[in-house]
């Protein structure tokens, strides 16, 4: 649910880190996402093969030396290439883990690739299983998007309470931060859907007609359907532990 998303969400855009520009069609800009792209998917292989939560904070040095390498390489095409969706999911997820969240995520990585497993984050994922079928077939695309994104934050918030218990507050915040960090970077609305609800939380009106009806004006070129497609497939994934 939580950590998962770097395997379901991060993982496939380093495989197409490509920008329409002829020139960031160069291979080299393939090359400069390959070393990670490779760490990943043998972190991914051996999770997958023993099940357990092996990551450790020597893992997350390695993790974060190969992005390292990766931003020294892709640098200088961000200066002549626009900043593509891929480039910048990428960025905003492991240039978090690596800088500012580092120390914390590092930290408590094992405790929270462990937890994964607990009766309550299960619990978490069935209620958000179900609540997924229950939503009706006949909606609109904006509104689709905007069920959608409410319910994958409720399954954030869900584990909130056991994160904190078992790995801390700030442990929770790194992982809340990255969470939303990639929702809202695969799709847009998730952002204003999560500062609805977050506004709500703490007891603040919200005027959501007149924020809905001024980011979809702002957004008119935008492909809800795709969003919708993409995170649909994201909730079905396997549940990997991330790196």
């Amino acid at each position: 649910m939580w950590s998962f998303l770097f395997f379901a969400l991060v993982l496939p855009c380093l495989a197409a880190t490509t920008s329409e520009s002829v020139k960031c069609r160069e291979s080299a800009m393939d090359e400069c996402a390959k070393p990670l792209l490779d760490y990943l998917l043998t972190v991914e292989k051996e999770l997958a093969a023993s099940g357990l939560p092996s990551t450790n904070k020597e893992d997350v040095k390695t993790l974060c030396e190969n992005y390292a390498g990766y931003r020294t390489c892709i640098d200088p095409y961000l200066t002549k290439c626009m900043l593509n969706e891929n480039t910048a999911t990428i960025i905003n997820t492991y240039g978090y883990i690596c800088t500012e969240g580092f120390d914390v995520y590092s930290e408590n990585v094992q405790c929270l690739n462990g937890i994964r497993s607990h009766p309550i984050v299960e619990n978490c994922q069935a209620i958000m299983d179900q609540k997924f079928e229950e939503l009706p077939k006949d909606l609109d695309e904006e509104q689709a998007m905007i069920e959608y994104c409410g319910l994958m934050l409720e399954s954030f918030d869900c584990t909130k309470n056991i994160i904190v218990e078992e790995c801390g507050y700030e442990a929770w915040k790194v992982m809340n931060t990255m969470e939303r960090n990639v929702l809202e970077l695969k799709s847009p609305i998730c952002g204003i859907v999560g500062f609805i609800m977050d506004e709500r939380a703490n007891g603040r009106e919200v005027d959501v007609d007149e924020m809905m009806d001024s980011f979809f004006k702002n957004q008119e070129q935008y492909s809800y359907l795709e969003d919708f497609e993409e995170i649909k497939t994201f909730h079905h994934q396997p549940q990997h532990a991330a790196a």
